[in-house]
């Protein structure tokens, strides 16, 4: 059962893969394109409705030994569900050329009324320095520290020993882990690529964006980003030593 649930993921992948829009995707390596193509693809048509259906009738019928008959219409009902989930569905994923030219056109100045040049002037930061070094560490302590472009397990092992500097100074809700999971443990990058690889109006699903966008979309996205450019780079440097 494993192994067909195993195809059925690669196989959708690759029947994604075959996407016009692909252009900065293909920098990645084949076992990357296609974890990316089908990681899509399951996301984009709910899949794991249909999934999780042939796991519960595959223990319903090798384990309880319910009638072939119920299973049938329990896999019916499974596809019904699964095709008005996806009509009435806004999730969508920009391809990773969209995201990178949203991201260059970015405006840093449209809530201050300054131009993004000037925001990014050193005399600015250096003035504001205390203020840009209290924002990076609230939202990603860290960025120095990380090698990745996302948190790891031991990141957040280590967020429970490390001291923190908000600790009995502010009194929080009490929550359950996965709503602190939900509204943190994100790195900056996966914060900014995120508000750009996402649809519009599909913002609304956590699960969907959580997983798919923070661990899947911008690791991958990243990686690609920097293979084109050093890509680049090496192109130009041999023709630098040619000239």
């Amino acid at each position: 059962m494993i192994s067909v649930l195993v195809l059925f993921f690669v196989i959708g992948g690759l029947s994604y893969s075959i996407n016009d829009k692909f252009d900065l995707e293909k920098e990645l390596s084949i076992p990357q394109l296609l974890l990316y193509s089908s990681f899509s693809w399951f996301f984009i048509t709910s899949n794991y409705i249909l999934i999780f259906n042939i796991l519960l009738i595959y223990t319903l019928v090798h384990i309880l030994n319910i009638d072939y008959n119920l299973s049938l219409i329990i896999i019916s009902i499974s596809l019904i569900l699964q095709y008005l989930s996806i009509v009435k569905d806004y999730f969508g994923i920009n391809s990773y050329k969209e995201t990178f030219s949203n991201l260059k056109n970015i405006n840093l100045g449209v809530k201050n009324n300054k131009q993004a040049k000037d925001v990014l002037e050193e005399n600015f930061v250096n003035e504001n320095l205390d203020l840009v070094a209290f924002v990076l560490y609230v939202e990603d302590r860290y960025l120095f520290d990380r090698k990745k472009f996302h948190i790891t397990f031991k990141d957040i092992l280590n967020s429970k020993r490390d001291p923190v500097i908000f600790k009995d100074k502010i009194i929080y809700e009490s929550k359950s882990k996965f709503e602190k999971y939900k509204r943190g443990y994100s790195t900056i990058e996966q914060q900014l690529i995120r508000q750009y690889s996402i649809s519009d109006q599909a913002y609304r699903y956590k699960c969907r964006r959580k997983l798919f966008f923070d661990w899947i979309y911008t690791p991958l996205f990243s990686k690609a980003i920097c293979r084109r450019k050093s890509r680049v780079y090496g192109k130009k440097k041999r023709l630098l030593r040619k000239n």
